[in-house]
C-alpha cells in the first residue's frame, strides 16, 4: 500500500552518493535508517527521495541533480527556443525541450550514443528528471525520436544554439568593477 506520497525508489550510484554525502546533501536532506532524502523538489505534488531497499533501481540517480543544474540554467528550454517546430501538433508526443532534456541527461551520464535512450526510456531515474513518475508515467522518447531531433536543425539554428549558449555563458559572470567612479582607468594591453 503506497501512501498519499509516492516514494520513488531510485538507487544512487556509489559516485553520486559519495557526492551528496561528502557535502553536497542539500541543506533540507536528511538521513534516516534506510533512507536518503537529498532535499529534490517533487515531481507532479508526489514526494521524491533515494532509498536503498531494491524494487524498481537505477544506477543513475545522479540523473536527478543533473536536473536540478538544467532546471537553473535553462538549458532545455533556451535551446528548443531555438529550433521552429514544424511537426504536426497533432501527432507530436514529446516537445522539443523534452527531447533536449533527455539528450543532455543522457550525456551527462555518460550515455553518448543515442541508442542507450531506447533502454533509458524505461529507467525511473531517468522518467523522474524528465518529470515523469516512474511507474505510472508516460515513457521516454525513443532512440528514433531522439535521432529525427538531432538531424533537425539547420546550420542557421544550430548558431542561434550556439550564440545562447554564449549568451548563457555571459550571463553568469558579472561586469568587473570599473573604477570609473573613482576615476581610476584599466590598463589595457595593446
Amino acid at each position: 500500500m503506497i501512501d498519499a506520497a509516492v516514494v520513488a525508489d531510485v538507487a544512487l550510484d556509489r559516485a553520486a552518493l559519495r557526492r551528496l554525502l561528502l557535502g553536497h546533501l542539500p541543506p533540507s536532506g536528511t538521513i534516516v535508517p534506510g533512507r536518503l532524502t537529498v532535499g529534490l523538489p517533487p515531481v507532479e505534488s508526489k514526494e521524491l527521495c533515494a532509498r536503498f531497499d531494491g524494487g524498481r533501481l537505477s544506477s543513475d540517480g545522479g540523473v536527478l541533480v543533473v536536473r536540478e543544474i538544467e532546471k537553473r540554467l535553462g538549458l532545455a528550454a533556451r535551446l528548443a527556443g531555438c529550433l521552429i517546430d514544424r511537426r504536426d501538433p497533432a501527432s507530436t508526443t514529446h516537445s522539443y525541450a523534452d527531447m533536449i532534456g533527455a539528450r543532455l541527461f543522457a550525456i551527462a551520464c555518460g550515455y553518448e550514443d543515442c541508442d542507450d535512450l531506447d533502454v533509458l526510456r524505461v529507467d525511473p531515474a531517468f522518467k523522474l528528471a524528465c518529470g515523469r513518475l516512474p511507474e505510472s508515467g508516460r515513457d521516454l522518447m525513443s532512440q528514433p525520436t531522439l535521432s529525427r531531433l538531432e538531424n533537425a536543425p539547420s546550420w542557421r539554428a544550430l548558431g542561434r544554439m550556439g550564440l545562447s549558449m554564449i549568451d548563457l555563458f555571459c550571463d553568469s559572470w558579472t561586469p568587473p568593477e570599473t573604477g570609473a567612479e573613482s576615476g581610476d582607468m584599466i590598463p589595457c594591453r595593446h
